[in-house]
């Protein structure tokens, strides 16, 4: 990846959080770019909306007597029959027993009774290398999943995008910035930032294009110490890590 020029004249956006009724995907638009991946699915499923190919993460880990549990987010990039294959980010599931569930923006709200959140097993299949933080879950679900279209072009400083996050337990949120640019940060490589708002239980989460909302162009790894800007692993790093797929489908 090449380095990008410094881009005069941004307008930085307020992070938006959209909670409730803020939640419906954006209008894509009909133009597409060049370099998308095809879709690795043999189903004729219809692109997602927004959040529709999303997962809430529950990592559980037992240490020292200890349990401790890490949420985050995940997002499915394969299906076939009741198969999914999830992306997401390596430090939120490595050694734990993992489960999702569909991502929703509204809380489970009971209604004359429990409220009951289907969720699935996950299993670990494929590390991303040691300086790339992403990892490959497999699930069972019946029905199998929709899917993002994994988007490996570059993305210019200055594109706007969506970041889909579990801030909460039960309840999930999109928040909207820009690419602010590409960082070299220590141990990690080459990374995307952005002026989106990002929480804990982001990590793992998809990054889309906001005009394209059924492209993941990346996914969140973490943040700045002061909080500033989100870090974001682009696709294009993550790509040695997707080969694999074919060998992870039984």
């Amino acid at each position: 990846m090449k380095p990008y020029r410094a881009v005069q004249g941004l307008f930085f956006l307020l992070p938006i959080l959209l909670l409730a009724a803020g939640c419906a995907a954006p209008q894509s638009s009909a133009a597409t770019k060049p370099n998308a991946i095809t879709k690795p699915t043999e189903s004729a499923a219809a692109k997602p909306q927004l959040g529709g190919s999303s997962f809430f993460i529950s990592a559980s880990t037992l240490e020292n007597k200890t349990l401790s549990t890490r949420i985050g987010m995940a997002t499915a990039i394969f299906s076939r029959g009741d198969q999914c294959i999830l992306l997401t980010s390596k430090h939120v599931v490595k050694g734990a027993n993992v489960r999702v569930r569909p991502w929703s923006c509204i809380s489970c709200l009971p209604t004359g009774g429990s409220c009951q959140e289907e969720s699935f097993a996950a299993q670990v299949v494929a590390e991303g290398a040691d300086d790339v933080d992403a990892a490959l879950l497999r699930i069972e679900k019946p029905g199998g999943c929709s899917v993002s279209t994994v988007f490996e072009a570059e993305q210019e400083p200055g594109t706007s995008i969506l970041l889909l996050g579990q801030p909460l337990e039960k309840s999930g949120a999109i928040t909207r910035g820009i690419i602010s640019g590409y960082w070299q940060v220590k141990d990690q490589g080459l990374l995307m930032v952005s002026d989106a708002f990002e929480l804990p239980g982001y990590s793992g989460g998809g990054v889309f294009d906001e005009h394209h909302p059924d492209h993941l162009i990346g996914v969140i790894t973490g943040r700045t110490k002061d909080q500033g800007f989100s870090y974001i692993v682009p696709i294009s790093r993550i790509l040695p890590l997707l080969k694999k797929l074919p060998q992870l489908v039984k």
